[in-house]
């Protein structure tokens, strides 16, 4: 029986090192940055105009060179903030940046949720160039 096990296990190992060996074939990305970073952001919650000011967050920032030039820069964070008429609110914040030889694009997505009944306030930026195209999504969740 422990020979059975041992067998098995050397030809698991095996399987492994073969699939790590074939998937070498791939460059993958190389890690310029990859750090936690202060983070200031100066949204407004449009579903009832309150200011929702993030002045002393962190934030996760991820920049990577593919193989081929690109680079990809994202940025991801979740701050607790009080906005300027006392609701107190978590937000989810993501953006993604990609600078290619033939295009750009960012991305950013907010997402400001109240702790009480003021709305929840959802809204999604993009912008890629060429050809230079903008658009804002915005989405109001609640009272």
């Amino acid at each position: 029986m422990l020979r059975n096990s041992a067998s098995r296990a050397v030809a698991l190992l095996g399987a492994v090192l073969v699939v790590t060996a074939a998937s070498g074939q791939t460059s993958s990305a190389a890690v310029i940055t990859n750090k936690w970073q202060g983070f200031m952001t100066f949204p407004v919650n449009t579903c009832n105009s309150e200011a929702v000011f993030v002045l002393d967050g962190v934030a996760h920032i991820l920049q990577l060179q593919q193989p081929d030039g690109t680079i990809v820069m994202t940025t991801n964070g979740h701050f607790t903030e009080v906005g300027s008429l006392g609701n107190r609110y978590q937000m989810n914040w993501q953006e993604r940046f990609v600078s290619s030889p033939k295009q750009s694009s960012y991305s950013s997505r907010q997402l400001i949720v109240s702790n009480g009944s003021a709305p929840n306030h959802l809204v999604t930026f993009t912008f890629t160039y060429p050809p230079g195209d903008f658009t804002a999504v915005e989405d109001c969740r609640g009272s």
